[in-house]
C-alpha cells in the first residue's frame, strides 16, 4: 500500500512539474514574441536584420502616429545602396507591408508571421514583387530599439 501510495505521489509531482514547466514556456514565448514585435510608440524606431532570399536586409520600422497598428520605414539590402519605403499593418498574428521604390507604385510586399525557434523570436514570410512574378522567403530579427531624434517630414 505505501508504494502505491508512493507512485501515486510521484506522478501528481510529476503532473505539477509538468504544468509549471508549461506555464513557464508559454510565458517565455509570450515574452518573445513581444520582442519580435515593432515598438508601438511612434518615436521609437525598431531594427529588424536577416534575409531576404539569399541576400543580407536590414528594416527600420516605426509605428505610424495616426493609425494603431500601422508602420512606416524603410529597408536596404547590404551592399545594395538604396533605401526602400515600406509600410503596413503588424500585429501579433499578422506582418503584412507593401513597399514602394518611388514613392507611389506598389513594387513588392512582405507577408508574414510570428515564428519562436530555440526561444527567439523571428519574423518568416515571403516577399513578392509587385506584379508578383518573384516570390522569396524572408526571415527577420528584431536587433535593436532606439529613441528617433529626428522626426519624420509630413
Amino acid at each position: 500500500m505505501r508504494a502505491f501510495i508512493g507512485i501515486v505521489w510521484a506522478a501528481l509531482l510529476c503532473l505539477g512539474l509538468n504544468a509549471n514547466v508549461q506555464a513557464q514556456a508559454t510565458r517565455m514565448a509570450q515574452a518573445n514574441s513581444r520582442q519580435a514585435l515593432p515598438d508601438t510608440d511612434p518615436d521609437v524606431a525598431t531594427i529588424y536584420r536577416g534575409v531576404l532570399g539569399e541576400q543580407r536586409v536590414q528594416m527600420v520600422l516605426m509605428a505610424d502616429e495616426e493609425q494603431p497598428g500601422s508602420y512606416e520605414g524603410d529597408y536596404f539590402v547590404f551592399g545594395g545602396g538604396r533605401n526602400i519605403q515600406v509600410a503596413g499593418e503588424i500585429d501579433a498574428e499578422r506582418f503584412y507591408l507593401e513597399e514602394t521604390e518611388d514613392g507611389e507604385h506598389v513594387s513588392g510586399s512582405w507577408d508574414g508571421k510570428l515564428v519562436i525557434e530555440a526561444n527567439r523570436a523571428y519574423i518568416v514570410g515571403t516577399w513578392r514583387k509587385g506584379d508578383e512574378s518573384v516570390a522569396m522567403p524572408f526571415k527577420l530579427e528584431r536587433v535593436l530599439r532606439a529613441r528617433a531624434y529626428l522626426k519624420r517630414s509630413t
